[in-house]
């Protein structure tokens, strides 16, 4: 992923051109703070991929840009395409184990509980093994917030949606069907 992300900025200071957009802050808490300072990550994994450690060094010191600049009619880099590629076959499955376990779960709460902050380990893919956390509801409700987006949209926009998931392996997200959540702290319970 480190070497995917590397190739992409040698041709974009940017995830979706030439200003920064909500993705290049939401990658920058764990680039910068666990990857980029930390002396070993940061010798070892990032340091060698000159454009990841160039966009960590531009994310760090970012100005107020006058011109938002992103690519035209909303176009991904192909160059990202790899990326979320692997995103489709590994958060997908592991999103999908989580969920058999909260959809269990649920019959078995007490009206107003919340579900457990973290259920036994799951397996999913992961590049060529197979890796195992906590299954944690919470990333269900993060999960649906998106799917919220997309079932918000016209029937065009969701087509536009599903050809550009298709050739990436990510239509599996889309079929999710996780059960209505709310978010309460750092937990989730049935809405």
């Amino acid at each position: 992923m480190l070497d995917l992300l590397d190739q992409h900025f040698a041709q974009s200071p940017f995830l979706f051109g030439n200003s920064p957009a909500l993705g290049d802050f939401s990658l920058m808490g764990t680039f910068y703070a666990h990857l980029g300072r930390d002396p070993w990550p940061s010798r070892e994994l990032v340091d060698p991929r000159k454009h990841l450690r160039a966009w960590i060094n531009r994310m760090s010191i970012l100005r107020p840009h006058e011109h938002v600049s992103f690519l035209a009619n909303d176009k991904i880099a192909p160059t990202l395409e790899p990326v979320f590629r692997i995103i489709f076959a590994e958060f997908v499955p592991m999103l999908a184990e989580i969920n058999k376990l909260t959809r269990a779960a649920i019959p078995k709460l007490k009206k107003g509980a919340l579900l457990p902050r973290g259920f036994k380990d799951i397996e999913f893919p992961m590049g060529k093994h197979r890796f195992r956390r906590s299954a944690i509801p919470y990333t269900l409700w993060m999960a649906q917030r998106t799917l919220d987006v997309y079932k918000a949209m016209s029937a065009d926009e969701q087509q536009q949606v599903r050809d550009w998931l298709t050739p990436l392996g990510g239509l599996d997200f889309l079929e999710l069907d996780i059960p209505r959540l709310r978010r309460v702290s750092l937990h989730v319970a049935p809405a």
